[in-house]
């Protein structure tokens, strides 16, 4: 799938975005199609509001990397900076998701309002 910019797939996934200010995303499948149930992935980056920031930033507690393997599209949006993640920022971004099944690993750039996530489910 090419770059998108709509947010309402996101937030479809990952409730706890809030409404960001913007996003860029990209999605495709993993493995074989034909072969189901097929796994969908998901990378964005998204510019959060000020309230969506004040609400993340206190569960991102530590260092974390980047998540592996995210596509060129959106490897190459990522502001430089420290990043800074927890299983309790993960945890909140699906919190109260429509569609259950959805994993993911985020991290926020220090001193921006940009958030990196990378998202599996079905």
């Amino acid at each position: 799938c090419g770059l998108r910019t709509d947010p309402e797939p996101l937030l479809r996934r990952f409730p706890g975005l809030g409404q960001p200010a913007s996003v860029r995303w990209m999605s495709g499948t993993t493995g074989t199609s034909g072969i189901g149930p097929s796994t969908y992935w998901i990378d964005a980056v998204v510019e959060l509001t000020p309230d969506a920031i004040a609400t993340l930033k206190p569960l991102a507690t530590g260092d974390r990397a980047l998540p592996s393997g995210l596509v060129d599209g959106i490897a190459t949006a990522v502001p430089a900076g420290r990043t800074l993640g927890s299983d309790a920022l993960d945890a909140r971004l699906v919190q109260g998701a429509a569609q259950a099944g959805w994993g993911v690993k985020a991290v926020l750039i220090e001193g921006t309002s940009t958030l990196v996530l990378a998202g599996l489910g079905e």
